[in-house]
């Protein structure tokens, strides 16, 4: 690469594009072809990508010309590969991230990074909130919060989904589960069984959490509880997204299981006081 590849190089290194670090000097390329077939002079070329940097700091729509440059430069990103245009992308994450506080500077550095996020996320399966550590860890005068990396793993087409499917295979292989893991086990000897194995998984024990949310009585459980442990159990389960490493999974396991045998003996206790009502009638 001679001195003056190197310097287009360099300008185009001040855009922030989100451009994978191996495709750097392909889409320098890419945005000079264009450049070229858009009449641009060579001398004119550094102070027109000077012009496409000063857009980014501006709230108003981009240019055609540098849509056109976007376009050329990020069309080979695989973050990029199931979307439309990714200049239209890049133009509609600016603005998801002013809507969302972030300041102008600051999003342009986020938008740089969506090959990182997209690996993270597809590859290695990171939550957002994972992601929004990395990032804030490795760009330190950022912090992102998890909510608006979501936000931009959903415009990539990566954020939690559950669907009915999903569900119905969950259900069933909850029930199967149950069996088991908790074979004959009364209800206390489960809520000592999942206990157990969280406690050897993560060395945190939430036996205690776990009686007091289901006493013996059953009068004593406050219902709303055990359906929230059993929709964050399903969401741990069902989404990959959120499962970050395999002990995460196995809790998961357990309180599923755990949550839909409470599930299911709610819905039995119901239906016997029902009937009491019904022939006491």
């Amino acid at each position: 690469m001679n001195d003056s590849e190197h310097s287009f190089q360099y300008h185009c290194r001040q855009l922030l594009l989100p451009v994978s670090p191996n495709r750097e000097r392909e889409a320098a390329q890419l945005i000079f072809d264009k450049m070229v077939e858009m009449d641009f002079s060579v001398a004119e070329m550094p102070h027109k990508l000077y012009a496409f940097e000063e857009e980014q700091f501006s709230n108003e729509p981009l240019s055609k010309e540098f849509k056109a440059i976007l376009n050329a430069a990020l069309s080979n990103e695989e973050w990029a590969e199931e979307l439309r245009s990714p200049a239209s992308i890049y133009t509609y994450l600016r603005s998801v991230l002013v809507k969302s506080g972030v300041e102008t500077h600051a999003s342009r550095v986020l938008i740089s990074y969506l090959p990182l996020i997209h690996g993270l996320a597809k590859h290695h399966k990171m939550s957002a909130a994972a992601i929004s550590s990395i990032l804030s860890k490795h760009h330190i005068s950022h912090t992102y919060h998890w909510k608006v990396i979501q936000k931009i793993l959903c415009v990539l087409k990566l954020g939690p989904v559950i669907n009915i499917a999903d569900l119905e295979l969950l259900i069933s292989n909850d029930q199967t589960m149950e069996v088991e893991l908790f074979s004959d086990a009364d209800l206390k000897d489960a809520i000592e069984i999942t206990g157990d194995w969280i406690e050897k998984l993560s060395g945190v024990s939430l036996h205690r959490e776990l009686r007091r949310l289901m006493p013996e009585e059953t009068e004593g459980w406050f219902i709303p509880y055990i359906q929230v442990l059993h929709y964050c159990a399903t969401a741990a389960q069902t989404t990959q997204n959120i499962i970050e490493a395999k002990a995460s999974q196995h809790h998961a396991e357990k309180l599923m299981a755990l949550s839909g045998k409470l599930s299911r003996e709610v819905q039995r206790k119901t239906s016997e006081e029902k009937n009491k009502l019904g022939n006491v009638a």
